[in-house]
């Protein structure tokens, strides 16, 4: 989406390589589109680890990473500071086993399965409880429903009431935003 977006795959028509897209990454099709697509080729390469490869490799494609690792630059992401993106220890380690798997094949077969299966969750539901899972949902849910009101409200409940009511609760929305910060 941002590749195309940002006109990249114009760039990489000169190289003649297929290119294809699976739609919007928020789309709930875009899974079942992406696995449509790879289930045609039997190997992937990328020069980073993302989502791709552990879904390639889950489904049974052989995913090599090649070339130099891309630094990721935030140029407007308001909730974030501007410049090179410093990734956490989490993904610091994620990496550094991506990159002994996938672009130097260090490792057994078994230990790249148990990797990808840990990244994707796969076999991890029997450590995690029906009760608790349905616990942390509600608690979830009771933590997000002043938010989801909120929105509700100021996008669409708004849009169909009097015009004079919409003032009101407009101003109480700004009172709110206002004492908040």
């Amino acid at each position: 989406m941002h590749d195309i977006k940002n006109k990249l795959h114009i760039q990489l028509r000169k190289y003649g390589f297929p290119i294809f897209t699976v739609g919007n990454t928020s789309s709930n099709l875009y899974v079942n589109r992406f696995y449509q697509l790879i289930r045609n080729f039997q190997a992937a390469a990328s020069n980073n680890s993302g989502s791709q490869l552990y879904y390639c490799v889950e489904l049974g494609l052989n995913y090599f990473l090649i070339g130099n690792e891309v630094d990721y630059i935030n140029i407007n992401h308001s909730g974030m500071p501007k410049g090179k993106i410093v990734p956490s220890q989490i993904r610091i380690n994620a990496i550094e086993k991506d990159n002994r798997y996938f672009r130097e094949k260090i490792g057994s077969r078994q230990e790249v399965q148990n990797w990808i299966n840990d990244v994707l969750g796969i076999n991890q539901i029997e450590r995690v409880s029906v009760k608790k899972i349905r616990r942390i949902m509600m608690v979830e849910t009771i933590r997000l429903l002043p938010s989801v009101l909120y929105i509700s409200i100021k996008y669409g409940l708004i849009r169909i009431l009097p015009f004079k009511i919409r003032g009101i609760i407009k101003k109480a929305i700004k009172y709110r935003l206002e004492s908040s910060s």
